[in-house]
């Protein structure tokens, strides 16, 4: 009975086989360390790649730096200079308080001046610009349109003398990521444009040292809009434009200037003719990425800062480090194409449109979003420098007869590297060209409209009339 009772109360004899619970815990353990490890093999796997292409990331900017072309935000940072800035802002904000009509009436009678037209003074068609009934600013004609911008022009331009007397940039801070603080951009054109079509009408009524006193300001103007990002570069193209537009109308009037004046354009003409500025613009296109991409603007607000689960936040993260090095060592490619081009422009538009090529095929999709068209932008330098070329070589044409002296211009265009092209016509006028991004000349072809665009089958062509 006792013997019975032992055996229900749980006793065992001696070399029992040991319950079944005791038996599989360590096959249980065996279990949960195995699939730990098939948890943490792809994570840290993940990990690894995230790590090799952050440093493979690293070391192409270190790459660049290495050749000269440094990316890092503290690079291309500008300190500028806020009490010019925000009197630009002050300025460009007078010149857009004029009534719209006056700008309209304006640009359709300098638009007959480029074309060959009628006088532009006495543009009949201009009567189709009524006065705005709720602006009693507005004027009712062209001369009133001309008098009300020039006042504005008179107002400005002491103030816009003594500060362009004086060296001042302005600013760019690469901190700011997108948040790029560009605020007195888009007033300098607003500016540029003013005292360039003073410049125009004053060579008219024959005010011809006045104009080209605006002229030059037009060109001071644009020279200080050097600033670091593609923006900037392409706005500063822009108002360079302006200023060339102005110039080149005032050679087909007027022939070239004054010798001392044609010395102060040529040497504002000379500080933009430099090919460093879409390399610049590029290097801190990249450096505007490695701020921007970081923390709450990247893979933060792509993962972390979500309801995601860890293994998708690893999933997206090492996906990020790929995307943002696709995206480095394509921009990478396109700031060494940039510098090509500062000597030979027409392979580096060749380099540029073979990457865009690459990334549509096979880029990240990151690559594809934020890759600026790198080509066409290089393009409108290769065409601003052209005719800027074109402008010195025309102040440099001589006023009286026989040759001119003056080194050749080389011809960012041509595919050879061969000087810009001249012609010089029975009637005195001389004509200039490039033959444009199609590589081919046209022998100073124009479009029938009269305008100096280098389309397909066409040139970029300067005239200049016999110096008065």
């Amino acid at each position: 009975m006792d013997q019975d009772d032992g055996e229900q109360g749980g006793g065992s004899a001696p070399g029992a086989a040991p319950p079944p619970a005791r038996r599989g815990a360590p096959c249980a353990l065996l279990v949960v360390g195995a699939v730990c490890v098939l948890c943490l093999l792809p994570w840290a796997g993940l990990r690894a790649l995230d790590r090799a292409w952050d440093r493979e990331r690293e070391a192409t900017l270190e790459a660049l730096a290495a050749d000269g072309l440094p990316a890092r935000p503290a690079d291309v940072t500008v300190e500028g200079d806020p009490d010019a800035e925000q009197w630009l802002l002050a300025a460009g904000s007078r010149v857009d308080a004029l009534p719209p009509a006056v700008g309209l009436m304006l640009g359709a009678s300098l638009d007959h001046l480029r074309r060959g037209r009628a006088d532009p003074r006495a543009a009949a068609d201009l009567g189709v610009f009524e006065p705005d009934a709720g602006d009693p600013r507005c004027p009712a004609d062209l001369a009133g349109a001309v008098t009300l911008s020039n006042a504005v022009a008179a107002e400005l331009e002491a103030e816009l003398d003594r500060r362009l007397a004086r060296p001042w940039r302005l600013r760019y801070d690469a901190a700011g990521g997108f948040d790029v603080p560009l605020p007195a951009l888009m007033p300098t054109k607003s500016l540029t444009n003013l005292f360039a079509t003073r410049a125009r009408w004053r060579a008219l009524e024959g005010d011809l040292p006045g104009a080209w006193d605006d002229a030059a300001r037009t060109l001071r103007l644009a020279a200080r809009m050097d600033l670091p990002p593609l923006i900037g570069r392409l706005v500063r193209i822009a108002c360079s434009g302006i200023a060339l537009g102005a110039l080149e109308d005032l050679f087909a009037l007027a022939g070239p200037p004054d010798p001392a004046r044609a010395a102060a354009l040529e040497a504002q003409l000379a500080l933009l003719d430099e090919g460093r500025g879409m390399t610049d613009a590029y290097r801190t296109e990249l450096a505007m990425y490695e701020v921007g991409l970081d923390g709450p603007g990247g893979v933060d607000a792509l993962a972390v800062g979500s309801n995601m689960p860890l293994p998708a936040r690893v999933l997206a993260r090492t996906q990020w480090s790929r995307w943002r090095l696709d995206l480095t060592a394509r921009m990478a490619a396109a700031v060494r194409a940039a510098r090509v081009g500062e000597d030979r422009p027409v392979e580096a538009v060749g380099a540029l449109e073979r990457l865009e090529g690459e990334v549509a095929a096979d880029g990240t999709l990151l690559s594809q979003l934020l890759l600026p068209a790198t080509s066409k932008a290089f393009l409108k330098d290769v065409r601003h420098r052209a005719r800027v070329r074109l402008a010195r070589a025309a102040l440099r044409v001589p006023t009286g007869k026989g040759p001119d002296a003056t080194p050749a211009l080389l011809d960012p265009f041509d595919p050879a590297g061969a000087p810009l092209r001249r012609t010089d016509g029975a009637d005195g006028r001389s004509r200039l060209w490039s033959v444009g991004h199609d590589g081919v000349d046209q022998g100073g072809a124009v479009r029938p409209d009269g305008t100096a665009d280098d389309a397909l089958g066409y040139d970029l062509v300067v005239e200049v009339a016999p110096g008065r």
